[in-house]
């Protein structure tokens, strides 16, 4: 590939360096995912082979007390999953949180 020809910013080619050309409408990428904060991992929270955090179905990372949720720990990206992980990260954190005040000593 030698470059991406557009008109006005919408894609329209792909020139290639032997001067062929492909017409198109749309290209995917797939980007390789990056944490956008060292903080849990400086905290010692372990990471999947992929870059995710590592967490359990009560969005635990392997720190205790560190739950984690969104974006950093799921390769679905939208609003909705990091609402939903978010509202689960909260009700398991205060499900913890009351069992060791109420019933551990």
């Amino acid at each position: 590939m030698d470059r991406f020809e557009h008109l006005n910013g919408k894609l329209e080619h792909i020139v290639f360096k032997d001067g062929c050309e492909m017409s198109l409408k749309a290209i995917y990428a797939r980007v390789p995912f990056v944490q956008n904060s060292d903080i849990p991992t400086k905290l010692g929270c372990e990471l999947t082979d992929d870059g995710l955090l590592q967490i359990d179905s009560f969005q635990r990372t392997s720190v205790d007390g560190i739950y984690a949720c969104g974006d950093s720990t799921i390769w679905m990206r939208s609003v909705a999953n990091a609402v939903a992980t978010g509202a689960n990260a909260g009700a398991f954190l205060n499900k913890d949180l009351i069992k060791k005040a109420f019933y551990q000593n």
